[in-house]
């Protein structure tokens, strides 16, 4: 679920973000207890807790079997996708030098593959069995791999503090399949918008006080457009973008269940009428209008905003704010809260590790997974990578400019994580996506392109479902 600011994340790196947080990285050593696991976590910490409480008591030193680094020998290959112009240098090499010097016989091998068909190549390894030992895994794969038994559950692996020191939200929502936890999360991905102040001055609105309302954000793109501007950009290839606009519409698009697609609701009508009035009137570009995540690949994408031809810009991840410091450095802009019909709300994502169940080396997989969660490391990772780190602790670690932290905190009041955004997120776009095209370019109705796409993806949930009880 590569997000379209992959670019942003390049020029986040390229104005020194990556600098800073591998010299926090260098800098920060782990406290004791937290960060030393043993080959049982939980042993471990209640074994060094006790250390701490007779040094305090009895004043003289106190034989410990486990002193850290504990001993570990093994080997693992993990497969992980780019996350910035040179994964190897940002982010692996400082990752493993410091893993070295905890573990000097625990040996990772990370290869850095293309985002392309990434969920068909972790399934063809798996199906070999020849899977790597452990991947970065978005939670849009959740539904894939746990119905296929892809995936560990790591709950028994990682500590209970670990777990606790991550939003329930996440945690609950966003990890499980029938009770497992198949993924940690390393990365959080929340979306939002800009505001250009002079286009939103020029067109009449205080620049302080943008619009957020479906009514006024149309209104708006009215007054923009009369002034020569796009009032923001959408791709009908991006589900999340289409996700998020049905709960603003106060509906989902799968049942709580799910076992519905619920595309004949109202607020599926809503949300494409919305989406189709932006489009046909001609408040967003045109090239978003596409029906594939093929047909998006081969438009030149023309990011209107930096060139000040938009006034919004594309709902986004924190990434847009370090692409325009990049691209439009005299740009004075406003941070938008997400965007409102009936409700306020915006949708988050995680990026995750997890543990392939024909792992040759599940042992030490687990103990890099305990080692790149840690705080300082998570910290690091998300700072060299441009991303919001999903553990609370982590945040001390995290070195990013001011904006992008204001822009992740206004954010998250409204951010929602629910079954729309982590099952069948691949079959309701590749589904519904050239239904949506045919409503917006005027060649159906809304209600039939809903109709349509509501039919084709409850035949593929049914067909999921009746697969599980074989």
């Amino acid at each position: 679920m590569r997000q379209r600011s992959l670019c942003s994340r390049r020029r986040f790196l390229a104005i020194g973000v990556s600098t800073a947080g591998a010299a926090a990285l260098a800098a920060c050593q782990p406290p004791p207890a937290p960060t030393v696991p043993a080959p049982t976590p939980q042993v471990v910490e209640k074994v060094v807790t006790q250390v701490v409480e007779r040094e305090k008591v009895v004043e003289k030193p106190v034989v410990v079997t486990a002193t850290p680094p504990p001993a570990f020998k093994g080997a693992a290959t993990v497969w992980t996708f780019p996350q910035t112009q040179d994964d190897v240098a940002s982010i692996w090499t400082p990752l493993a030098e410091r893993m070295k010097k905890r573990y000097p016989e625990l040996d990772v091998k990370t290869e850095v593959l293309p985002w392309a068909g990434r969920r068909e190549k972790m399934m063809a390894a798996f199906a070999s069995g020849e899977p790597p030992d452990a991947a970065y895994v978005n939670t849009d794969t959740l539904s894939l791999f746990g119905s296929n038994d892809v995936l560990q559950d790591l709950t028994p692996l990682v500590p209970k503090e670990v777990w606790d020191d991550y939003p329930e939200g996440v945690v609950k929502t966003g990890l499980s399949w029938k009770g497992k936890r198949l993924m940690i999360p390393t990365l959080v991905i929340i979306t939002g918008r800009l505001a250009n102040q002079e286009l939103l001055s020029a067109a009449g609105w205080d620049p302080e006080k943008p619009p957020t309302t479906w009514p006024d954000v149309l209104k708006l793109g009215a007054q923009a457009k009369e002034k020569g501007y796009f009032l923001t950009s959408w791709t009908l290839s991006d589900w999340g973008s289409w996700v998020r606009t049905v709960w603003q519409a106060g509906g989902t698009v799968y049942s709580d269940d799910l076992t519905k697609v619920q595309l004949d609701q109202s607020a599926a009508e809503e949300a494409l009428n919305f989406m189709v009035e932006l489009f046909q009137k001609g408040y967003v570009p045109r090239e978003g209008a596409v029906g594939s995540e093929q047909e998006a690949a081969a438009v030149t994408a023309v990011d209107y905003f930096v060139t000040d031809k938009q006034v919004l810009s594309a709902d986004s991840n924190p990434n847009v704010v370090d692409t325009v410091h990049a691209q439009a450095p005299k740009m004075k802009y406003t941070i938008l809260p997400p965007l409102k019909g009936k409700e306020q709300v915006t949708g988050a994502s995680a990026g995750c590790w997890g543990i392939f169940n024909k792992s040759k080396n599940p042992a030490a997989a687990a103990r890099w997974i305990n080692f790149v969660v840690e705080p300082e490391n998570q910290g690091f990772y998300c700072s060299a990578g441009g991303f919001a780190p999903p553990r609370q602790s982590a945040n001390t670690y995290w070195t990013a400019q001011p904006d992008l932290k204001k822009f992740v905190t206004l954010q998250l009041p409204f951010t929602r994580i629910n079954q729309d955004m982590n099952y069948f997120w691949q079959e309701g776009k590749t589904t519904s996506t050239p239904y949506f095209q045919a409503a917006v370019l005027g060649k159906s109705s809304v209600k039939q392109a809903l109709a349509d796409a509501k039919r084709d993806l409850q035949k593929q949930v049914d067909a999921f479902w009746a697969k599980q009880k074989q």
